[in-house]
């Protein structure tokens, strides 16, 4: 992958990842007695819930994973250091996240074990946020002798979106539990957006700085 190329996947995942967030939050609204405070965003494209709110999330889920499907690569062009445990991540994630909708939750969204597709939903939709939420802290270990900033603020917002994912998996807090996903996924979120705008900017790194799978291209 080209730099140029790899710049332009860059600030493409950064939209759909506001895209994204838009999505849920327009459809979160559109979507009659909805509560944020407490539902998952699961249950905006639910089996049964209305249409268009169910086809905008799922429309945006599809979009923004196979867009993080391509900034795996263009992570491993245009990042300093090397390793593609940040680039498989991001890929990884970005497959799950394009499942997550082929599998939707039945109404209430109950879990695993419950029917087929909820445990489907429960494991592509773990998978997708757990890889999301390890890309930055991957790509803070390959940076951190190259970019001590980007080391730094990749440890932080991962650290912070990986408590939160963890909070919000106890049951004492499922009254709130709507508001704690969209928290940590929005502090992930932001990381991909920062970051692929940043790197749409950012210099191509130098030659000793190519990651050897880049240079051997």
């Amino acid at each position: 992958m080209s730099a140029e190329r790899a710049r332009r996947w860059a600030l493409l995942c950064a939209v759909g990842v506001v895209a994204y967030v838009t999505s849920w939050f327009v459809a979160g609204l559109w979507t009659p007695n909805y509560d944020a405070r407490r539902q998952a965003i699961s249950e905006l494209f639910a089996i049964g819930a209305p249409t268009g709110p169910r086809v905008l999330v799922s429309a945006a889920l599809v979009l923004t994973g196979a867009l993080l499907v391509a900034f795996g690569p263009a992570l491993d062009r245009l990042l300093p250091g090397h390793g593609r445990a940040p680039t498989i991540a991001a890929m990884v994630s970005g497959v799950a996240t394009m499942l997550v909708p082929a599998f939707p939750c039945t109404a209430g969204c109950p879990g695993f074990g419950t029917t087929l597709t909820d445990s489907l939903h429960l494991v592509a939709a773990a998978t997708g946020y757990l890889t999301l939420i390890a890309t930055p802290l991957l790509v803070a270990r390959r940076v951190r002798d190259h970019d001590p900033a980007l080391a730094r603020l990749s440890l932080v917002l991962g650290l912070v979106a990986a408590v939160g994912f963890v909070v919000g998996a106890t049951a004492q807090l499922q009254d709130v539990g709507g508001w704690i996903q969209r928290g940590y996924n929005t502090v992930a979120d932001a990381w991909y957006v920062v970051v692929g705008v940043w790197l749409a900017r950012r210099p191509a790194p130098r030659p000793d700085d190519v990651p050897a799978s880049a240079a051997t291209r």
